[in-house]
């Protein structure tokens, strides 16, 4: 027969090695569940993230939601000795075709945050114009092939990404919750569009981290107030002349903006000079966007 305090005392440390394990098991959950935080930098509202390729040096990546894939610089290819498999040619801001070179995905590993990640198309592309245009350099854009990896939580207000895991993330936040649809890989929000001397419009908008504009559609040209000509197209491609006008009205979900800038002709997007007034979750895999507002949601536009 056991005695009573023996048994007691081997169920106690029993109990204990339960809960240790439990504890670890509950940690290494948590763990996983956690984001990578990654600390950003912003030029304007544009978002740089920190990183490197191929055991490189630093480098810095635009967060472009209206990309579709990961970019270099063509210098950053170079120095890194990259192998093009084909030179193709696209399109950017500006009008007219753009030569891009692409290059194997197996032969190009981005590391953001230590964490390695290869994209499924890989390009490269003259981007010697963005000290002119952001005020900084860029060796590289960060499209949905990588965002698509993760759930991207932009935080402009901390400046800081998240990157959590897709599988493992569940949102109980109170943001406003908005569907994403997808045409060649890029994200695309419904909102609302109010002109001068028209009654709103519900319009089909490409979400666009990458652009500093506010919101832009060719609804513009139909309004009754003033426009004026300035020069648009302005980034990857031939620049050319644009409508310079507001909003009277832009409703994204629960959030209304009065007096918007928008420019058009051009791609019907809503850029970043909207979006950085909330902490912004890309989440690609349930194909939404949630949007939580921050202490520059009503902040001025600025001046056209």
């Amino acid at each position: 027969m056991i005695p009573a305090k023996t048994t007691k005392h081997k169920l106690t440390t029993l109990t204990l090695l339960v809960a240790l394990v439990l504890g670890c098991l509950m940690e290494a959950a948590s763990a996983q569940t956690r984001p990578v935080r990654v600390p950003i930098e912003l030029a304007g509202s544009t978002v740089l993230v920190p990183g490197r390729v191929n055991g490189s040096g630093a480098l810095w990546f635009i967060l472009d939601t209206g990309a579709n894939s990961c970019v270099l610089d063509h210098k950053v290819a170079d120095e890194l000795r990259l192998k093009p498999e084909s030179e193709i040619q696209g399109t950017g801001a500006g009008r007219g075709p753009v030569p891009f070179r692409s290059y194997p995905k197996k032969d190009v590993t981005f590391s953001i945050a230590g964490r390695p990640v290869q994209c499924e198309h890989v390009l490269s592309v003259d981007l010697s114009n963005q000290p002119r245009i952001i005020g900084r350099r860029v060796d590289g854009i960060l499209g949905s092939d990588f965002i698509s990896q993760f759930v991207a939580e932009v935080d402009y207000e901390r400046r800081q990404l998240g990157l959590y895991d897709p599988e493992r993330f569940h949102y109980r936040g109170r943001g406003e919750v908005l569907p994403l649809t997808f045409e060649r890989r890029l994200p695309y929000v419904e909102a609302e569009i109010t002109v001068s001397g028209q009654p709103p419009t519900s319009r089909k908008l490409l979400v666009d981290s990458g652009s500093q504009d506010s919101v832009d559609d060719d609804l513009l040209l139909k309004t009754s107030g003033n426009l004026r000509k300035v020069t648009g197209g302005v980034g990857l491609g031939q620049t050319y002349e644009v409508s310079l006008g507001q909003l009277a009205l832009f409703r994204l979900g629960r959030f209304g903006f009065k007096e918007v800038p928008s420019v058009a002709p051009g791609v019907a997007l809503i850029g970043s000079e909207i979006l950085r007034r909330f902490r912004v979750y890309y989440d690609y895999k349930r194909q939404r966007m949630i949007l939580e507002p921050n202490r520059h949601l009503d902040d001025p536009f600025p001046a056209q």
